[in-house]
Formats: structure tokens, C-alpha cells, sequence
């Protein structure tokens, strides 16, 4: 399983809208949709494979007569069409690239939505290229977001965006690169994104966000 990152993105009313599918939820689809023939490829163990068809190399009969299965080879040539109509061979491929993490939003909790901020998890990362996006499409519109990983004081931060530009940002170093005064200040600022109804004390944490080891 991934870690989970909790997001929280702030911006006025249209754009927060613009994110949600008929059902409330946030949907990267609405800002950059994935081609429709990548919903169904499989990635992993099949991409070698489907590389091969794709540059010459191997060809569909090959693998008939090598002990794939009929749903193995309809895997693999779907991948290879995908490639050739897409640039990518997967879902898995797309979404990292184009929305930097390889799920759509998850985890929403309705119920803490506003009509200017929603609040998902993703997978590993926080979808930076999804919010860029976002900002392009209402370049008058000002958008902050907020982030943090499960690995409290790791993978986190805040920046405010505007029409693809940063106005502000602070970002987390890597947690082998902050000081003890940054992982105090990333670990208390992580721990009210991940837990905001929380007290540190019943995770470990006294008031200097020093962390007890029983």
C-alpha cells in the first residue's frame, strides 16, 4: 500500500467546483482526462512485452505459440495500441506523468468540504501537476494548497499558484536534510493536515512535538 497524502486545496468557488464530478467528489478527469483507452490496459509484468510488439521486435503470433493466454495477448496488444494512439502503454504511466501520482483522489470526506476547499488523500505525492493545471485554466484565480504525508514531517508543505506561477511556497526539505527545528516544525504542521481533530500526545508527541518512545 501507498503512503497517503491528505491534500487541502483553497481557491473561489468556480474552481473548486470545477473539480467535482456529479456526485461531489473531486475527479482529476475534470482537469486532465485521461484518454479512454487507457482505462482498461494492465501494467506491470505485460510492458515489456507490449514494448516489444511495439518497437518490431516481437510479434503477436510469437506470443500465441508461447504459452500466453488469449486475455494475455488481448493485454499486451491493447497496450501497444494504447502506445501508438497515446505515447503510453498504460494508466499507470499516464497518471504519473500527467497527474503525479498513479490514483484519482480518494478518501474524501465530504462532510469537511466548503464551497472554496476540498480535502482527499492521493497516492504517495501530492498532485502538483493537477493544481498547475488548474491554475492555467483561471489564470485570475489564485489557488493554495496544502499537503502532507503520513511520514509526518516529510513530503509536505504549502504554496499558493496563480496562472501557473508560484507566488508563495514553503516546502519541506528531505527529512535527512532538515534541522531538529525543522522536523519539530514539519512534524506540527504534517500532524495538523493528517490530524486536525487529533491530540499529538495519544501519537507520541509532548508539547515541543518531541517525540516519546515508551
Amino acid at each position: 500500500m501507498p503512503n497517503h497524502v491528505k491534500n487541502i486545496i483553497e481557491s473561489s468557488e468556480v474552481v473548486i467546483q470545477s473539480l467535482l464530478n456529479d456526485e461531489g467528489f473531486v475527479d482529476f478527469n475534470n482537469v486532465l482526462k485521461m484518454p479512454e483507452i487507457l482505462e482498461n490496459t494492465a501494467s506491470g509484468s505485460i510492458t515489456p512485452h507490449a514494448k516489444g510488439v511495439f518497437k518490431g521486435v516481437i510479434t503477436e503470433e510469437y506470443l500465441l505459440k508461447n504459452e500466453y493466454t488469449q486475455k494475455q495477448v488481448a493485454e499486451i496488444m491493447l497496450s501497444v495500441q494504447a502506445k501508438k494512439e497515446t505515447g503510453y502503454y498504460n494508466w499507470y504511466e499516464w497518471k504519473i506523468k500527467n497527474w503525479d501520482t498513479k490514483w484519482n483522489a480518494y478518501d474524501q470526506a465530504l462532510e469537511k468540504n466548503t464551497p472554496t476547499s476540498v480535502t482527499f488523500d492521493t497516492a504517495w505525492a501530492h498532485p502538483l501537476k493537477i493544481i498547475e493545471a488548474l491554475s492555467l485554466k483561471f489564470p485570475d484565480e489564485k489557488i493554495t494548497a496544502k499537503f502532507a504525508d503520513e511520514d509526518l514531517g516529510s513530503n509536505c508543505g504549502t504554496y499558493t499558484i496563480q496562472n501557473g506561477n508560484m507566488l508563495e511556497q514553503d516546502i519541506a526539505p528531505s527529512w535527512s536534510e532538515q534541522s531538529e527545528q525543522d522536523k519539530k516544525k514539519w512534524t506540527a504542521f504534517a500532524f495538523k493536515i493528517k490530524h486536525p481533530d487529533e491530540d499529538p500526545k495519544e501519537y507520541g508527541y509532548d508539547d515541543n512535538w518531541d517525540y516519546i518512545d515508551d
